[in-house]
């Protein structure tokens, strides 16, 4: 390999793992099982975990601490609504409406 394919291949793999990309959004992401009608939104909100665990193959440990976090912002919300779930630089996001639900049993 020349010296410019290993200089074009080193800048190639640098300038990927600096982007950002969407996970997808979802309508409605809980922790736990909610009941939706009547549901009173609060705030909206933001929660980012950036630990170990965010590189993980499937991130739910992140999303997870992403999602409490969010709702930590919000005192007596229990449900995040029209969520926007994104990952940049080893950190998941996740950006929603805190709604207050009856949580079903």
């Amino acid at each position: 390999m020349t010296r410019f394919q290993q200089l074009l291949c080193a800048t190639t793999v640098l300038t990927v793992s600096g982007c950002t990309s969407s996970m997808g959004r979802m309508a409605v992401l809980a922790p736990r099982n909610v009941t939706v009608p009547g549901a009173k939104t609060i705030a909206t909100v933001e929660g980012q975990d950036c630990g170990a665990a965010a590189m993980a193959a499937d991130g739910s440990g992140s999303l997870q601490r992403a999602i409490e976090q969010a709702l930590a912002r919000a005192p007596g919300a229990n449900a995040l609504a029209d969520v926007e779930i994104s990952h940049a630089s080893g950190c998941l996001t996740v950006r929603g409406k805190a709604v207050t639900m009856k949580a079903e049993r």
